[in-house]
């Protein structure tokens, strides 16, 4: 999904047709497609959940159960919350199943679309805050080595380790809002992934010293899979193979990125 960036939060709708609405930006008029994003802001109002960025607080829904929906930097990624569980993010893949929940909300008074597709994301990702503060706390992986986005980890400035626990490589300019991963414009879902890490054995979950909480399989296997990245050249001795990987990431880079 992608947004005219040329379009303000307040622009009118004074037409629809067929799968199209006709808007008044202020200065002239066009047609965009009829899409729950632009359903969302321009019918029922919610231009600061659709357009909006981390400074954005979240839209609150209390259907109930209480939804939180948070835009990010990305306009295909939502911070999703229900009653006190721990905050997830949608993989872009999932960007229209978020505006459809949210829709379901707006129309219906019910959440079951977003309250089903964040008890799936809570299954299949890790706890982000959870790992933030460990890696702050503990650093068990070098600290200079991560970078900590929306989309994961970046890791020496080369790779990117997602909150699914997927890697794919990151030929991203961090001072472009737009990035490249894999030779593609942004990332989505069935981009392939660069390399596949599987531990021998599974990881054990692991008890905070002093705290309560506990990191669970997820959790581990992220930071071995973490560690691994950040120490590359050791885990996997072939100097000609990472020479031509990192000559890859840097001449990516210095191509000119289309914005999204």
């Amino acid at each position: 999904m992608t947004f005219d960036e040329g379009l303000p939060e307040d622009a009118e709708i004074i037409g629809e047709f067929g799968n199209s609405y006709l808007i008044d930006d202020g200065e002239t008029t066009r047609s965009i497609a009829r899409t729950p994003a632009y359903e969302l802001a321009y019918v029922h109002g919610h231009a600061d959940l659709v357009f909006g960025d981390t400074e954005t607080p979240p839209t609150i829904f209390d259907v109930p159960p209480e939804v939180r929906v948070e835009p990010t930097r990305s306009d295909r990624v939502f911070t999703l919350q229900v009653d006190d569980g721990r905050p997830v993010q949608n993989p872009p893949s999932e960007t229209d199943r978020v505006l459809k929940g949210v829709l379901e909300i707006v129309r219906n008074g019910t959440a079951d679309t977003l309250a089903h597709l964040y008890d799936d994301l809570c299954e299949r990702q890790v706890d982000k805050e959870l790992l933030t503060r460990v890696q702050r706390q503990y650093s068990p992986v070098p600290p200079a080595s991560i970078q900590i986005t929306d989309d994961g980890w970046v890791i020496e400035d080369m790779f990117l380790l997602t909150w699914l626990g997927t890697v794919y490589l990151v030929t991203r300019n961090f001072d472009d809002p737009t990035y490249r991963i894999g030779g593609g414009i942004s990332r989505t879902d069935e981009d392939v992934e660069f390399i596949g890490l599987t531990p021998r054995g599974d990881p054990d979950p692991f008890e905070l010293p002093g705290d309560d909480e506990s990191l669970d399989e997820r959790e581990m296997l992220f930071l071995w899979k973490a560690y691994w990245l950040a120490t590359y050249r050791e885990r996997h001795d072939d100097d000609l193979f990472w020479d031509l990987i990192e000559r890859h990431v840097q001449e990516t880079r210095a191509q000119p990125q289309n914005h999204r």
